[in-house]
């Protein structure tokens, strides 16, 4: 094994040890959702796209209309989504987070935000400076053999991706 090959062995390792760390008891604050995953996955989209049509939903979830009808059925009765016209075409189903809807999901997001400035903020400088260059090392890195970073849900019709 190369001295190249021990290091990022290494760093993997430490990676590893690192997220375990980092998210312990992170599941605590998902076992407190009452959602099924494709009700999460239909939230994630709205609050990720800024509202999104029932066509929209299906494409993203993989899934047909009328599936997602009950879907969304039913994170409007968790009160999480509210379903309206398009105000473009009246004929289209809007579906948009509610603040619920919302708060959830940042609630969410925010709990690795958290646990990672907890972390940061027991470095010295000198640790986070070198953290922050480590950081945009791989940044770098993972552009280079990566690319940008495609959306998470790709809810744009067939026509929209081929321009």
């Amino acid at each position: 094994m190369t001295d190249e090959q021990e290091l990022v062995d290494a760093v993997l390792g430490a990676h590893e040890q690192f997220f375990r760390c980092l998210f312990a008891g992170q599941f605590l604050a998902w076992m407190h959702i009452d959602l099924t995953m494709v009700q999460l996955k239909a939230l994630m989209i709205v609050v990720g796209e800024h509202g999104a049509t029932g066509g929209q939903l299906a494409r993203g979830l993989g899934v047909s209309l009328s599936t997602v009808t009950g879907v969304v059925d039913r994170l409007v009765a968790h009160g999480l989504v509210s379903r309206g016209e398009d105000p473009v075409d009246r004929r289209i189903t809007r579906v948009d987070a509610t603040a619920g809807g919302q708060a959830l999901v940042d609630q969410l997001y925010s709990y690795r935000q958290e646990r990672m400035r907890r972390v940061l903020e027991g470095l010295s400088s000198d640790e986070l400076r070198t953290v922050r260059h480590a950081m945009e090392y791989l940044s770098r890195g993972a552009s280079r053999t990566i690319g940008d970073a495609p959306p998470v849900f790709d809810v744009r019709q067939p026509e929209e991706i081929a321009s």
